[in-house]
């Protein structure tokens, strides 16, 4: 089943005026992702997520929520690592080797579906996005290498006739 929606994609700008109210309606809310803390596996402007309010869809580890960071300003997609007893979680892009913490209050939704590159949306929990993402975490000590040797892979690439 495909997200239906009557929203129209929003730029993170937009989305920080309008989210907190979106989200507190049963909606699936799309955004265009910017950014590349989400790398490999949420590309800068070509990719798009569909968010569902906290008070629909509880954050478990593996999931990418939507966060306001401290001052209310900056609205975040970051990945749920693991979760503290106190109920806050720690969470990190998939291209960061650092992690955060984020207080259960500062959590506006989880991404449930994405669409790649303007393509068919698809559940974010699907199968072989949970093993990639598994594969990805214990790759972590060595992701910096590999981002850097993508990058020269990617503009070699781009360069060549």
């Amino acid at each position: 089943m495909c997200p239906r929606t009557k929203l129209r994609m929003m730029t993170p700008e937009e989305a920080a005026r309008s989210f907190p109210r979106l989200l507190e309606e049963d909606l699936l809310v799309p955004l265009l992702v910017t950014g590349g803390s989400m790398v490999p596996f949420l590309r800068h402007r070509r990719d798009v997520v569909y968010i569902r309010g906290i008070r629909y869809q509880s954050p478990r580890e593996g999931d990418v929520i939507l966060f306001c960071r401290e001052g209310g300003q900056a609205l975040v997609l970051h990945r749920v690592l693991s979760r503290y007893a106190d109920g806050s979680f720690q969470v990190g892009g998939d291209a960061q080797t650092w992690t955060e913490v984020v207080r259960p209050e500062q959590i506006l939704g989880v991404v449930t579906w994405l669409s790649r590159n303007g393509g068919k949306a698809f559940p974010a929990r699907r199968l072989d996005q949970r093993v990639l993402w598994g594969l990805w975490w214990v790759l972590r000590p060595w992701r910096p290498q590999l981002l850097r040797w993508a990058a020269r892979v990617h503009k070699k690439r781009a360069s060549a006739p």
